[in-house]
């Protein structure tokens, strides 16, 4: 369903993951960056939206405060009602040194296992670490990949463990195009980060077609299946 306001289309549509408020049909990362906790603000002063996602971001990982982020984090989950433990994972590009990264990757798994929640995983050239964590861990829940623009090559370990779990793979408006259309329909999802999820829905639309809509509705309703989300 769409509204046009003159060049504009407005898309009524499923954003798997966005650290911007405002959109209902979201599933909004709650975390933001402080010199200490990223996870006490969600308890005392954030007004949560319907769906949510808690977690921290492998850029936010350090060592020194780790342990007590991993508590709040805890108290968080255990006081409120994400949708997903996330966004969390392994990124080789920033700084945080891969062990501290790994380490809190392996925390916020065993979290979201004990707990029945889904994983929001952000991967950035750690397709090999990320799928070790999961199938060390014999993670059971939904894991979305957030945010895939490389190659199949490059996520090569994910696709071949995605056959065997509960995985999807969420796009943007930036993504390669084989990569796409490796995962559609059946693992698909559409989110805008940090952008505009119009111009997600667009983007994508311009390579799969009209199909998209109904494609993330459906892979909405198989999350479902398995936790008891809001429905769109």
């Amino acid at each position: 369903m769409r509204a046009s306001t003159g060049s504009l289309f407005i898309f009524d549509m499923l954003d798997i993951h966005t650290h911007v408020p405002g959109n209902p049909q979201s599933v909004l990362n709650v975390s933001y960056r402080t010199d200490m906790a990223l996870t006490r603000c969600h308890i005392v002063d954030f007004q949560l939206p319907e769906m949510y996602s808690f977690g921290i971001h492998p850029w936010e990982v350090r060592a020194e405060t780790l342990e007590e982020e991993l508590s709040f984090l805890y108290e968080a989950v255990e006081s409120k009602t994400p949708c997903f433990i996330g966004e969390c994972g392994i990124d080789k590009v920033c700084d945080v040194p891969l062990d501290i990264q790994i380490h809190a990757f392996k925390k916020q798994v065993i979290l979201a296992q004990e707990k029945g929640l889904p994983l929001i995983v952000h991967c950035v050239r750690a397709a090999s670490e990320v799928a070790s964590v999961l199938r060390h861990a014999n993670f059971q829940n939904v894991v979305v990949i957030h945010g895939v623009r490389c190659g199949l090559k490059q996520i090569s370990p994910l696709v071949s463990l995605g056959e065997r779990m509960n995985m999807f793979f969420s796009f943007g408006a930036n993504f390669h195009e084989e990569t796409l259309r490796f995962f559609y329909p059946n693992q698909l999802l559409v989110e805008s980060d940090e952008g505009d999820i119009n111009e997600s829905y667009v983007s994508i639309r311009n390579v799969l077609g009209e199909g998209v809509d109904r494609v993330v509705a459906e892979s909405w309703l198989k999350i479902q299946q398995f936790h008891k989300f809001p429905k769109i």
